[in-house]
């Protein structure tokens, strides 16, 4: 009978290394599946990262004008792009594509040094105070901003208005239908060169 007993708890003791040993590789195997399954997720999901990259080449084109443009915006299915000077007046185009573009009548001769697109039109703001909008970006209205003594470099929408900035001493005009400007106390005193609107706020 000791005999006996001590080969039936060898025989457990088997039995219970075995039984471990099969859950171990049991364990091994599913982490090995999830981990291949992992693998194939992150390819997935990086393989349209890499096509972007690749898709980041730029080809030149031929503008409507030569001019030195300076701003160029998308709204309503059009690109329109703003010039800061040309040989007889600064030029607008326009283009569906970003490839063809048009050359659009301007209303006033100045030079415009961008333009952005929000609430239904574009608005271009340039030197010695003067702005102008369009619904369509191809006919357009010209304005004067609040002080036409002021250059105004960048305009951007976001939150329901249009906000200008430009210089000298850090000029700063907002407008909610970007026909009539109002002048905001600026803290700098460096011309403004840019403005965007995002997350919240103006930068």
């Amino acid at each position: 009978r000791p005999v006996l007993g001590h080969v039936s708890r060898g025989y457990t003791m088997v039995r219970s290394f075995v039984a471990a040993r099969s859950i171990t590789l049991t364990f091994r195997h599913r982490a090995l599946m999830c981990l291949a399954v992992l693998l194939t997720l992150l390819g997935t999901f990086s393989a349209p990262a890499q096509a972007a990259v690749t898709d980041l080449v730029w080809v030149s084109q031929t503008p409507a004008a030569t001019s030195g443009w300076d701003g160029v915006a998308y709204g309503n299915g059009l690109f329109v792009a703003v010039s800061n000077n040309s040989p007889s007046a600064s030029t607008i185009m326009t283009s569906p594509n970003g490839v063809t573009w048009t050359q659009r009548t301007n209303p006033v001769n100045s030079n415009y040094r961008d333009v952005t697109f929000g609430n239904g039109k574009f608005v271009a703001v340039g030197s010695a105070g003067t702005s102008m909008s369009s619904t369509d970006g191809i006919t357009w209205t010209a304005h004067a901003m609040a002080n036409v003594a002021k250059n105004y470099y960048s305009v951007t929408y976001g939150n329901g208005i249009f906000i200008a900035v430009g210089g000298p001493a850090g000029a700063m005009e907002y407008s909610a239908d970007g026909i009539t400007w109002t002048s905001l106390v600026s803290i700098s005193g460096s011309n403004l060169r840019g403005i965007a609107y995002g997350n919240g706020r103006f930068v």
